[in-house]
């Protein structure tokens, strides 16, 4: 049950039902990571989708911070959509828990059950629409045209 009330925060689940949930539960794995660690590199294969239980993560690009997670939040659910390599390396700044649900057991879960597949991928698109309206609001706001009198 514990897994399943981290799982019933995180946003790709929010509206699974708690049978459901139970199911995404089932395909998830503990990690228990120490400070330092490496989750992956940058240009690592993607397999799984992982979920910060306690803790925090670091996100980096090269040498760049792109930012910290903690938990509840979600790391590679864009690339369970692309499967492309990692964007960004993932560090553990503090011990630190970690769900790992594997690509390969969510789309069995997938392709068994429908529902959970349309929730799943319509949290995600919303997601990443909200994600693309702000960088737009963004980019609006630093490069707006010179107003001339």
């Amino acid at each position: 049950m514990e897994k399943t009330s981290i799982l019933q925060n995180v946003y790709i689940f929010k509206d699974l039902t708690l049978e459901e949930l139970n199911k995404i539960s089932n395909i998830s794995t503990l990690l228990e990571m120490k400070s330092g660690q490496k989750l992956f590199s940058e240009n690592d294969d993607s397999d799984a989708l992982y979920i910060v239980k306690q803790g925090s993560v670091m996100v980096k690009k090269g040498s760049i911070v792109l930012s910290v997670l903690n938990e509840g939040e979600c790391i590679g659910e864009i690339t369970f959509i692309n499967r492309e390599k990692r964007t960004a390396t993932i560090t553990v700044i503090e011990n630190t828990s970690i769900l790992k649900i594997k690509y390969k057991d969510l789309d069995e879960l997938i392709k068994e059950d429908a529902k959970i597949a349309s929730k799943i991928y319509k949290a995600i698109a919303l997601t990443l629409s909200k994600r693309l309206k702000e960088m737009t609001e963004n980019v609006e706001k630093r490069f707006q045209p010179l107003k001339f009198l």
